[in-house]
């Protein structure tokens, strides 16, 4: 794991000479590779391709000033090399969000109907869509590969008792859904159905926007949650990168959702805030679109 941050440095006449040969800025802190970037000229990229080729590199950490510049984003695409953007944890966060919205909307989540939209199946979806099952009233699965469900359907009915509701008519079932989680819908797909008009949607790996006029919800594009401070290895680096992307980039790890699930857990990982298309969403804005208003 190599963290990478920027520090723009305006270069004399004589550096700029001399440049190529300089290597760039790597150190250590608390055991961490870093390495900083003066610039993203295509010197410094190059210099930067041979260190994740001798160190066999396939996992960074980015500043967030890097995040939001094209070009670095570009090079590290054709490097293929990736990099931590906080969606990976984004989904062992679903019950901690709708625990959140349930809250501030002040309803309990077991009231609570949530829509599933999702053309993929893996293990880390099908064990989110039982943590959800178990909390909520109602789930519903809206899917063009509904077959690939039916096995999760009939064991939640068989061991626990719950009923998913798996069906063609994706109208209906989105009209009366107070939560939606969209997985991979596009926001053209998205927008064909017809939707609660005061719905919390959460969307994970696209950002959409709602194009139905009608519609006075809330569109979750992203969150915020605390930070332990015994992860606090960058010291006063830390605040250049996002809290969700340097926790991400801590506990990702190949293994069970359960055991990512407890990890978060014994962390105390909770949601400060959850982000809109234009910023942070006020806890207000939740109470507006309650059904006890």
């Amino acid at each position: 794991m190599i963290y990478i941050r920027y520090e723009e440095k305006k270069y004399g006449f004589f550096e700029k000479m001399f440049i190529r040969f300089k290597k760039l800025k790597t150190s250590k802190l608390n055991g961490q590779d870093i390495i900083t970037l003066n610039d993203v000229s295509k010197i410094s990229l190059e210099k930067l391709s041979k260190i994740f080729k001798i160190n066999c590199t396939s996992l960074i950490c980015i500043s967030e000033s890097l995040m939001n510049n094209n070009d670095f984003i570009s090079f590290i695409d054709k490097e293929n090399i990736y990099y931590f953007k906080g969606i990976w944890l984004y989904n062992y966060l679903l019950t901690n969000i709708i625990e959140y919205i349930s809250l501030n909307k002040k309803e309990k989540i077991e009231n609570q109907e949530v829509s599933i939209l999702t053309n993929d199946i893996n293990d880390n979806i099908i064990y989110e869509i039982k943590e959800i099952a178990y909390r909520v009233k109602v789930v519903n699965i809206v899917s063009n590969k509904q077959k690939m469900f039916y096995k999760l359907e009939q064991e939640l009915y068989e061991k626990n008792g719950i009923t998913i509701n798996i069906n063609n008519d994706y109208n209906k079932t989105l009209k009366k859904s107070n939560i939606i989680i969209n997985y991979d819908f596009s926001e053209q797909e998205f927008n064909k159905y017809e939707i609660s008009k005061t719905a919390c949607i959460i969307n994970i790996n696209n950002k959409i926007k709602i194009t139905k006029k009608s519609f006075s919800g809330i569109n979750i594009q992203s969150y915020n949650i605390n930070f332990p401070e015994r992860y606090d290895f960058l010291g006063m680096y830390k605040n250049e990168f996002n809290k969700n992307v340097l926790y991400e980039s801590i506990i990702y790890k190949r293994t069970l959702a359960r055991n990512i699930r407890k990890e978060l857990e014994n962390d105390k990982i909770s949601i400060v805030s959850l982000n809109g298309l234009n910023g942070i969403i006020r806890k207000n804005e939740f109470s507006k679109i309650s059904k006890k208003i």
